[in-house]
């Protein structure tokens, strides 16, 4: 479970100030040093979904042609990837620990539950969009939150795209990077959403309220 976070760190302007402002240069690096990547990445994005070019200049390493073969070949690698993962259903099994004293009913139990928690939070349709995007951008992010939404509880899995994450550029690998961190579009709404159904007091409240507060007095609604 995860820890509660001391609400008295939202109440620090000056550290909150800091936070902020360390996260804001990461991102603004991240952007400045990875142009060249997200123009590859928005390119292979288009051949992918087959959008019609605009523009007469030729891309980086590609023809400049609207065709269905990057659909295909990603659709294909996918559907192998995915058919191989879940070849068995369920793709697991919950074994004895080191001690061994868990008996089979339990063990069964286990494997119950996890298999309600795989199909509460949509796994094998959010693993299907993952390997979706390793298949046309060779890795990908996944978010794995702690959920609760009151009927039941369990590790989420959200796939993440390339073109909305940030990390150490001067990392070899990005599993080495000391940071990473999404970038989420999220309504009022949607924010207001997550902050009342927050079973696990990770939100600040009255942060989030008062920050509602005023963009609703600053701007029109979004719908």
């Amino acid at each position: 479970m995860p820890e509660e976070i001391k609400h008295e760190f939202y109440d620090n302007e000056e550290l909150m100030g800091k936070v902020v402002a360390e996260v804001t240069e990461k991102m603004e690096d991240f952007e400045d040093n990875h142009r060249n990547f997200f123009d590859v990445y928005n390119e292979i994005s288009d051949h992918y979904r087959m959008i019609k070019k605009t523009n007469t200049k030729r891309g980086k390493g590609m023809a400049h042609v609207t065709d269905g073969e990057m659909h295909r070949a990603t659709e294909t690698l996918c559907t192998v990837f995915f058919k191989i993962l879940t070849a068995y259903d369920p793709n697991f099994y919950a074994i004895p620990g080191i001690s061994g004293k868990v008996s089979d009913q339990e063990l069964a139990a286990i494997t119950a539950v996890r298999v309600e928690q795989d199909r509460s939070i949509g796994f094998k349709r959010n693993l299907l969009k993952h390997l979706r995007g390793v298949s046309l951008f060779g890795g990908g992010f996944v978010d794995e939150p702690w959920i609760d939404n009151g009927d039941y509880e369990a590790t989420d899995f959200r796939p993440k795209s390339m073109l909305n994450i940030y990390y150490d550029r001067r990392c070899r690998d990005m599993d080495e990077s000391d940071f990473s961190g999404t970038i989420d579009y999220v309504s009022r709404f949607r924010l207001a959403w997550l902050v009342q159904n927050d079973a696990n007091n990770i939100w600040s409240k009255e942060g989030i309220k008062k920050t509602l507060d005023e963009s609703m007095s600053e701007t029109h609604a979004n719908y």
